[in-house]
């Protein structure tokens, strides 16, 4: 697995030429770290495909006045020669005034030049490019001749070119240098081979294209790579590649993060498409968007129609299980961390033998469905259904069919509307239904009374009409005339443009629960409708044609 990450990483095209860390140096075409925060022989510049214009004059010495030189080097003869003559320090210096192009601060440059040596070094000799220039000294070839080129970064503040040979224990020794040149690379490919990295600190800055080609690598407890602006502080506007070796628990981690400055700035993890298209990305608050930049909540999918799956339109998100048999379940769950971990709702296949779908609330509470931001069906713990938006039902009490008491209302009929015509005198009519099994028992029931006054006589501005109704609710088993009757009513007050035969509406509650006669699914309630004459002042008949119940169901409405 770890092969597979590394070589991932190094096949995405991050971009580069320009390296920060605190070398050694380039030998040949491998890069050396010796007791450093990297070390790989796998490590190479394949190609400086972009480089900077030529840093030195008089590359090839046919002149010589941009350089100078002390003790036993000598430029004078077509190249710079260096022919020992005491163990001291020599130098070839182009200064920083002589330059053809100043010293770029802490960039990788190559160095290419030729040697030929005429009499070995018997002793312990030694040349460098010094730090003058480079980041660190920077060792050059002085036994076998050739042409060689290196690699190395230069100074925080580039000043002279300086070529050094110190000798401490030599007799002999005479070689010399020509060709040279020196330029900063501005674009490249570097390459990582067989030995991979080892541990430590890797940082990279500017554009860089890195690739993996070889076989395993190796590498330590902890490895991280970090990436960050030229000149940026440590951990300023830096991004991080860490992979973790085994831990104690066995696991192994791949972690990618990025170090925020404070301030207003949006730091992003993006992984894009080929083009440039978002593929996936991560902001700072952490969360997490499939095909944008900025999703607004823990994981925003944004992306076009897929078109059909197994034959039916598909979503911008999809859940395939694992598998080919045809009842492989596709499952979607949520949990909180209460106790651990505690599934919460799960929704998807039944099960592996059918192609049952199930929507589960795993815990004793509801489980509601909903719309325009309204609860329309409810399912309790105990499996209870009901609708609280309010489906409403209505049980009609014909008026036609009433049994009249003692004083009875008058039918009447005015129009095709035919009812029962209550006077001024007390005149009553009884009435009984039954409390339907589907009232969902935890809410009022309302009695409507719809009517219309006398003809010719309109509801004047200020007069009432109070209608009453006084119920038993009786269970079966129970005597009729079983506890305290309640008498509960409704009032109609005449408003200043009341009209002759205007049908009215007018609405009496039944307290549900009421301590003397509550209501029950099944129970058998008579009612006693009467038009109480004490208190209403209006003088002439109510006429009543129709007397309904209205409850709130929970069976599923009809229609």
């Amino acid at each position: 697995m770890k092969k597979i990450l590394f070589a991932l990483l190094f096949m995405i095209s991050i971009a580069l030429s320009q390296f920060e860390n605190t070398i050694a140096g380039w030998y040949g075409e491998h890069y050396y770290v010796p007791g450093g925060s990297v070390y790989s022989e796998g490590l190479i510049v394949a190609d400086e495909s972009t480089l900077a214009a030529e840093s030195l004059n008089e590359v090839a010495f046919g002149t010589h006045a941009k350089w100078d030189v002390t003790n036993d080097f000598d430029d004078t003869g077509g190249n710079a020669t260096f022919t020992w003559s005491a163990n001291q320090t020599s130098t070839l210096t182009q200064t920083q005034v002589n330059l053809a192009t100043a010293g770029v601060s802490s960039r990788w440059y190559v160095f290419t030049y030729t040697l030929a040596v005429t009499t070995v070094f018997d002793g312990d000799a030694a040349a460098t490019i010094t730090t003058s220039f480079a980041l660190s000294a920077v060792p050059l070839e002085i036994v076998t001749a050739g042409t060689y080129t290196l690699y190395f970064k230069s100074a925080v503040t580039p000043t002279d070119f300086v070529i050094s040979i110190v000798s401490g224990s030599d007799t002999e020794g005479t070689i010399s240098y020509d060709d040279l040149t020196l330029k900063e690379i501005t674009g490249g490919d570097i390459y990582v081979g067989n030995d991979g990295f080892v541990g430590g600190d890797f940082t990279v800055t500017g554009d860089v294209v890195a690739r993996y080609l070889g076989d395993d690598i190796v590498q330590s407890a902890a490895t991280e790579f970090e990436l960050k602006a030229v000149g940026a502080s440590a951990g300023d506007n830096s991004y991080h590649l860490s992979f973790e070796g085994v831990t104690s628990g066995g696991a192994r981690e791949f972690d990618m993060y990025m170090d925020a400055d404070a301030g207003t700035d949006t730091y992003r993890l993006i992984w894009a498409l080929n083009g440039g298209g978002i593929g996936m990305a991560m902001n700072e608050s952490g969360n997490v968007g499939i095909g944008t930049d900025s999703p607004g909540g823990t994981l925003e999918v944004n992306g076009p129609n897929p078109g059909d799956v197994g034959g039916f339109a598909a979503g911008a998100l999809q859940v395939t299980a694992e598998g080919t048999s045809q009842f492989t379940p596709a499952v979607i769950t949520g949990h909180n961390s209460y106790n651990t971990n505690t599934q919460l709702w799960y929704l998807g296949s039944h099960n592996s033998s059918d192609d049952n779908i199930a929507l589960i609330n795993r815990l004793n509470a509801e489980l509601n469905l909903a719309t325009n931001n309204i609860t329309r069906m409810t399912i309790s713990g105990a499996g209870a259904i009901s609708f609280p938006a309010g489906y409403s039902r209505h049980i009609e009490l014909q008026v036609g069919s009433a049994v009249v008491g003692g004083t009875a209302p008058s039918p009447t009929t005015v129009g095709t509307f035919r009812g029962l015509g209550f006077n001024a005198d007390n005149e009553v009519a009884n009435f009984i239904f039954d409390v339907p099994t589907d009232w969902d028992g935890v809410s009022d029931m309302n009695a409507h009374v719809h009517w219309y006054p006398t003809s010719g006589d309109a509801v004047a501005n200020g007069e009432t009409v109070k209608w009453d109704i006084t119920y038993r609710s009786i269970a079966e088993g129970e005597a009729v005339d079983n506890g305290t009757a309640v008498t509960i009513s409704g009032t109609l007050t005449g408003g200043a443009s009341e009209t002759d035969k205007e049908l009215y509406y007018t609405e009496i509650i039944f307290d549900y629960d009421h301590a003397d006669q509550p209501l029950t699914a099944e129970d058998c309630v008579g009612i006693q409708f009467d038009r109480d004459v004490t208190t209403d002042t209006y003088s002439g008949a109510g006429i009543v044609t129709m007397l309904h119940i209205e409850y709130n169901s929970i069976a599923l409405p009809e229609g």
